[in-house]
């Protein structure tokens, strides 16, 4: 006979009907199984026929005894579903309860977990369901990680190529010119539930406001950066305080302090309920010792999603900002995406569509700005592709284009990017990016040459490096 206290845990609410359980008994013990690895269909379905006849609630009298029966009936239930399914008992073989919980959660949704690991068991391929469900368990984790702690670095190393007495004919070698790092990290606090100033209405039917709660959201961000430069450097410290106090609405302050100068801002951002986007800032610079009074800077953006077409959304931006009440800047933005997908007539694939920018920017060096960006890029889900056109009216165009893959298929996986940009003034530069889900983001930039001679020469030769470097 089987002890329902062995292991096993019910959560009840209401009237005697249990609304969430839990099992933590082994399902290869709640049916009486030793070896999970010599046991075969046969044996799970004939342990299973036999418990259920001598455990089945029908067979007690009514009471207490016939409610402990019902209890290990639906244990011995939820066992034999886990260990009959392949996709249950691998999940359960390798990662206990808990996996086995996950791939319950909408499983008969048409693209469920369940479905695609139930799909790829059908095709006699367990291996790449064991792949599949750790890859998903690993992205799951790593997102819950993040939700408490989360750590970012950026690192910008800008190199030079160029040729030295020491190169072997002439050739270039790459130089490091200057080195920028930014660390940051990002604490949440625990959020706290307050009462709200808005009362709810009761759902009883009744005209009583009922007293409603909401959550309130603080973050706390501590880093810095550093940066050296032909042998000169400099460093400063960040600290910053995210406050949530209703959804949709936060406010920040960020103190910034340099060796020379101190920095300290305040901004707000909202979102309407017709979806319009608000935020502003307020910034004030000090320099202390020098007796000059700080500047002072504001700045205000504002943008909204708007369905112009038929499966294709327009988004819009308007931003401005001033410095001791003088115009700094101003920037106008429209973007465009497909939402829905474009199927290709010869191998019926389907891709999303191309995303469109459009920028109109003053007070800065290229005030014109074109890009288009496309995922899926070469039929492939891992690879994505951007290209994008400036233009100044000092410093002519600039052309600028970046391949970059996923490195595997996780949600979390670390991509790596390869391009190229060239601007009249600047000449061309071969354009290296690496993205982790850690945090940690690296870009290295390396000047090749200016305009020249074996200017074009020299442009091949880096694409065709760059698409062998992709394709490795």
């Amino acid at each position: 006979r089987m002890n329902k206290d062995e292991g096993y845990h019910s959560n009840r609410s209401g009237k005697g009907t249990g609304n969430s359980r839990s099992f933590r008994r082994s399902p290869y013990a709640v049916l009486n199984l030793d070896d999970k690895q010599a046991i075969g269909d046969d044996k799970i379905r004939d342990s299973y026929r036999r418990l259920s006849r001598l455990l089945h609630p029908d067979k007690r009298p009514p009471g207490k005894e016939r409610d402990d029966a019902q209890e290990l009936f639906i244990e011995l239930q939820h066992a034999y579903e886990t260990l009959e399914d392949p996709a249950l008992r691998q999940a359960y073989d390798h990662f206990g309860h808990t996996a086995v919980a996950i791939l319950r959660q909408n499983r008969y949704s048409p693209n469920s977990l369940y479905r695609n690991l139930s799909k790829l068991h059908d095709d006699r391929k367990p291996a790449e369901a064991l792949e599949l469900l750790q890859i998903v368990l690993g992205d799951r984790k790593r997102k819950h990680a993040q939700e408490e702690f989360e750590f970012n670095a950026d690192v910008e190393i800008n190199m030079h190529a160029c040729a030295t007495e020491e190169s072997p004919s002439g050739m270039e070698w790459p130089e490091v010119v200057s080195t920028n790092v930014s660390l940051t990290a990002s604490v949440p606090m625990p959020p706290q539930t307050v009462a709200s100033p808005f009362p709810a209405q009761s759902s009883s039917g009744n005209n009583q406001p009922q007293m409603a709660t909401q959550k309130q959201r603080m973050q706390l961000d501590i880093g810095g950066s550093s940066s050296l430069e032909n042998g000169m450097g400099s460093t400063r410290g960040v600290l910053s305080v995210n406050y949530q106090p209703v959804a949709h609405t936060n406010i920040s302050s960020q103190l910034v302090i340099g060796r020379k100068h101190l920095e300290t801002s305040l901004s707000s951002s909202t979102q309407l309920s017709n979806g319009t986007g608000l935020s502003a800032k307020m910034t004030r610079q000090y320099e202390p010792g020098s007796g000059k009074e700080g500047n002072l800077g504001f700045g205000f953006s504002s943008h909204r999603s708007l369905t112009m077409f038929h499966g294709r959304t327009v988004h819009a931006m308007f931003a401005l900002g001033c410095s001791n009440l003088e115009m700094q800047y101003s920037m106008l933005s429209l973007s465009t995406w497909g939402y829905r997908a474009v199927v290709d007539q010869d191998d019926k694939s389907e891709r999303p569509p191309p995303r469109l920018s459009a920028k109109l920017t003053m007070g800065t060096q290229f005030p014109v700005a074109l890009s288009i960006d496309q995922s899926h890029l070469f039929d492939s889900p891992f690879r994505s592709g951007r290209a994008s056109v400036g233009w100044s009216p000092t410093q002519g165009y600039k052309f600028k284009g970046l391949i970059s893959r996923k490195l595997s298929e996780s949600e979390f996986a670390s991509r790596l990017g390869i391009g190229l940009e060239h601007s009249g003034l600047s000449g061309l530069k071969w354009l290296i990016s690496y993205q982790s889900p850690e945090g940690l983001s690296v870009r290295i930039p390396i000047f090749l040459s200016r305009m020249s001679p074996g200017y074009l020469k020299k442009v091949i030769w880096v694409l065709s490096l760059s698409f062998a470097f992709d394709e490795i």
